[in-house]
């Protein structure tokens, strides 16, 4: 299995500086200590605690998947509101893809569930006679 890029402590800074927030602020709003928001943004610990991912995925609105696994730095600001409003996204490596289908009819309802099933599961290259 390939190692995947975690961006755990990219995500965590980007985030807190996005709300103009000092370590202190953010560690009294989550209730953490302000030396452990520093130790996770310097990457210093490894595998965050059930807790502490749990905690920040809830403070900043944002799936932990998300904040694991994609650099939310390069998103627009317009993607990473979507994502603060928990909006369906699917991840591939670090990028982010959000699907939007309009669905005209039934067949195309069908396809429309078909791809999403498919992209939620890593396979976005779902074609038309696969159905």
């Amino acid at each position: 299995m390939n190692e995947q890029k975690i961006f755990w402590a990219l995500n965590i800074k980007y985030l807190r500086e996005r709300k103009q927030m000092s370590q202190h602020q953010l560690a009294r709003e989550i209730g953490i200590p302000r030396s452990r928001i520093n130790t996770h943004e310097r990457g210093k610990i490894i595998n965050p605690a059930l807790n502490d991912l749990l905690d920040f995925s809830q403070y900043f609105g944002i799936r932990v998947d998300a904040l694991l696994q994609a650099d939310l730095s390069v998103l627009s600001e317009n993607d990473v509101k979507q994502l603060e409003s928990g909006g369906e996204v699917y991840l591939n490596g670090g990028m982010i893809r959000n699907l939007s289908v309009v669905v005209k009819d039934e067949k195309m309802k069908r396809l429309s569930m078909k791809y999403r099933q498919n992209a939620t599961a890593g396979n976005t290259g779902l074609m038309a006679e696969q159905l």
